[in-house]
């Protein structure tokens, strides 16, 4: 996953060619683990289906996101 810095209070990350889209894995995400992260899908930059946009959160929070997004990622 490429992760852009910051500019708010959220993360900008590209998911790797080798998963599945990011309104899938956002999908699999809050149906299995549920947690919501928005999926850029539909927005202007080229290949907006490999796009997310995660919210900043505790340190524990991002600990469970990033434990949860290996899960569905596989």
């Amino acid at each position: 996953m490429t992760v852009f810095k910051p500019d708010a209070n959220f993360i900008f990350c590209r998911l790797p060619d080798n998963v599945q889209s990011a309104p899938k894995i956002t999908k699999k995400l809050f149906v299995e683990h549920n947690m919501y992260i928005k999926d850029c899908f539909g927005k202007t930059q080229p290949d907006s289906d490999r796009y997310v946009r995660i919210a900043s959160r505790t340190e524990a929070e991002n600990y469970r996101l990033v434990e949860a997004l290996i899960d569905v990622m596989d």
